[in-house]
């Protein structure tokens, strides 16, 4: 958590959003009309319509996934799409979602599906599944409402499957996440998310990456054999994470720091959209594309009502005990000043 906010603060410090993009896009944010008033606002749970709209202006993007959630954003290599989940009728955001292309390896997913490498790359059945890398609520609907709930399940909605065919020309298949903090998580008991393990090791923590990229272009230039070996990439054997873990390893090295110094344990819940009922079966290349069948859980309708149920409750039990928050989370104010406020309560004194 330290590591996430610290990112965090240099992320907003290295954004140049002007002032009307910020206005702009908070603008759309959606707001309960009044928190206080328990009839109104179960009104305005039972009537949202999400829905997702794919992301068209990129700018405005970047400031909606950079001030709404608490991770910094890092773009994936490779396929991407990206949507903001609205609600119909008033076309004001709720979240938002970005997919990418699967990791080349994840022991739990993998034991989970039973495909080999070949599946994977020689069959090219990792190109039908994919990450969602992105499932963020705005606040403070996440905390008040399990708004990350219903955005988690929104990446069931048939638009992504749609939308990934008619881009890559694969069927999408399986959609992969992970958790952000341990094993326990918002994805825990939703309908359509199947929990299938956890991460294990650690992780070497990368420096900023003023210093990170200034270090690697003097490895490129004065250990370019070592440097070339370390980063060159075999399939399905050195995804792109793997492939940065070797590079701070060798900076850490050369520069003979301990790294087990700094390292950060990675252990995080693992879960999996089987989008077919013989999902298993088409991504271990047994079965054609014609023999798919949709999930009968993902039904929006069903999955959807599912939610506000929950939601419903949620808010109740908040208002009941006075511990609804008021304050949408917009991290436009975040300074150096306030991520030491943060850590020192932490018992850490200085950054």
């Amino acid at each position: 958590q330290e590591i996430v906010i610290y990112r965090k603060l240099q992320e907003i410090q290295n954004k140049k959003f002007t002032e009307e993009q910020l206005q702009t896009t908070f603008e759309k944010i959606y707001q309960f009309s009044n928190l206080a008033d328990t009839e109104q606002t179960i009104k305005e749970i039972e009537n949202l319509e999400p829905i997702l709209m794919p992301v068209e202006d990129l700018e405005e993007f970047k400031v909606m996934r950079t001030l709404t959630h608490s991770f910094e954003y890092v773009a994936s290599p490779g396929r991407s799409l990206k949507y903001y989940v609205v609600d119909k009728p008033t076309q004001k955001y709720l979240g938002v979602i970005t997919m990418a292309s699967d990791v080349s390896r994840l022991p739990p997913r993998d034991n989970f599906l039973g495909w080999s490498k070949d599946n994977m790359f020689k069959d090219k059945k990792l190109n039908s599944s994919a990450i969602a890398q992105t499932i963020v609520p705005i606040q403070p609907f996440g905390y008040n409402m399990l708004g990350g709930k219903l955005i988690a399940l929104m990446v069931g909605d048939e638009k992504i499957r749609t939308d990934w065919k008619s881009r890559y020309g694969d069927t999408l298949s399986g959609i992969t996440t992970t958790s952000l903090y341990g094993s326990y998580s918002m994805y825990n008991s939703l309908p359509i998310w199947k929990k299938v393990g956890k991460t294990k090791g650690t992780i070497i923590i990368k420096p900023d990456n003023e210093y990170y990229f200034d270090w690697t272009n003097w490895l490129k230039k004065y250990h370019t054999k070592q440097f070339n070996l370390a980063t060159k990439s075999v399939e399905g054997k050195n995804p792109p994470t793997a492939i940065k873990q070797k590079i701070i390893k060798m900076i850490f090295s050369k520069l003979k720091i301990q790294s087990g110094k700094y390292q950060n344990e990675q252990s995080k819940g693992v879960y999996y959209i089987p989008i077919h009922e013989n999902t298993k079966e088409f991504l271990r290349n047994e079965i054609k594309e014609d023999k798919l069948v949709v999930s009968h859980k993902l039904h929006k309708e069903k999955y959807i009502d599912w939610w506000k149920q929950k939601a419903i409750k949620r808010y109740l039990q908040l208002h009941k005990n006075n511990q609804l928050k008021q304050t949408p989370l917009w991290y436009e104010d975040l300074d150096k000043k306030k991520v030491q406020g943060w850590l020192y309560s932490r018992g850490i004194r200085y950054i």
